[in-house]
């Protein structure tokens, strides 16, 4: 029985598997692969039937026959920011994915101002930083990415008369028992003579930053932020009659371009395993991202 054929399928690729990436892995179980850390972790390892046009058009590194070609792979080393995006708090995060292990790319915004009446609470984006860069990526046009779009607090509205708080509470947005906030929102206002304020006087401090799975509306309490006027000391306002809530909200737009991968990405390496010059190509196939045939 031959060892390997000239069709360019699977049922041909050569049966050894010495050279190949686990002890039982045949050459045509990764005929064709072209998805990263299938066989070896962190790299493209694929086995795949080269014609003479092929191997033309790859130049002088390839023969036509039965070539490993093994990839390598990295982690995303540079982020460029190419919309700035519009309500964006520092802090929030960005998934990039499509390699063998997800990254994290963290937000920084720029500055904010406003009240409570006010939605201009966040900014846009100034830079992005690399958290994690994840890691198995080919090459940077291949890098999936995803705003998480978390959540921070836009406005906040006073309902009831309120009465006997003092200029040095704080309210403060937090989370919940089963889900807390990244970071808590804050924000100070001023009182008349009796301790009362209003809307008016309330001016957002800290926009805090909030998981996505919170809402301003929803029913069920792990859903909910929480809103309470604390004292100077951290304990609960003396003052009476204020109901505040929040409204959070997530950032709008944004986009960012994967510049550069590290690690082995851009690196390849072709290896013959059996020259066969009347090597039949099967046309279009998964082969063509790595051999062209034009």
């Amino acid at each position: 029985m031959a060892l390997w054929g000239k069709l360019d399928q699977a049922n041909n690729a050569p049966k050894g598997h010495g050279f190949l990436a686990t002890p039982n892995a045949y050459a045509n179980a990764v005929f064709g692969n072209t998805t990263s850390s299938s066989f070896i972790n962190n790299q493209v390892f694929g086995v795949f039937g080269v014609d003479q046009t092929e191997a033309g058009i790859k130049g002088r590194t390839v023969t036509p026959g039965w070539n490993l070609v093994r990839t390598g792979t990295g982690p995303v080393s540079a982020v460029t920011v190419t919309n700035v995006g519009t309500l964006f708090a520092t802090g929030e995060t960005i998934t990039i994915s499509n390699g063998s292990a997800n990254g994290i790319l963290t937000i920084t915004a720029n500055g904010f101002a406003g009240n409570s009446s006010s939605n201009a609470l966040a900014g846009n984006i100034t830079s992005v930083a690399i958290t994690s860069g994840g890691s198995g990526f080919v090459t940077n046009t291949a890098v999936v990415f995803g705003f998480n779009r978390e959540l921070h607090v836009s406005t906040l509205t006073l309902a009831g008369t309120a009465n006997g708080y003092s200029n040095t509470d704080t309210i403060r947005v937090y989370g919940n028992a089963t889900v807390g906030a990244t970071t808590n929102g804050t924000a100070t206002f001023v009182t008349n003579s009796t301790g009362g304020f209003v809307t008016a006087n309330i001016t957002v401090s800290n926009i805090g930053l909030f998981s996505n799975v919170f809402t301003n509306t929803a029913a069920a309490s792990t859903a909910n932020v929480n809103v309470r006027v604390v004292a100077a000391n951290g304990s609960n306002s003396a003052g009476t009659g204020a109901t505040i809530t929040a409204n959070i909200i997530p950032s709008t737009t944004g986009n960012v371009t994967i510049t550069t991968l590290g690690g082995r990405a851009g690196r390849i390496m072709y290896e013959n395993l059996a020259v066969v010059r009347s090597m039949s190509n099967a046309g279009a196939d998964a082969e063509d991202t790595v051999f062209p045939d034009s």
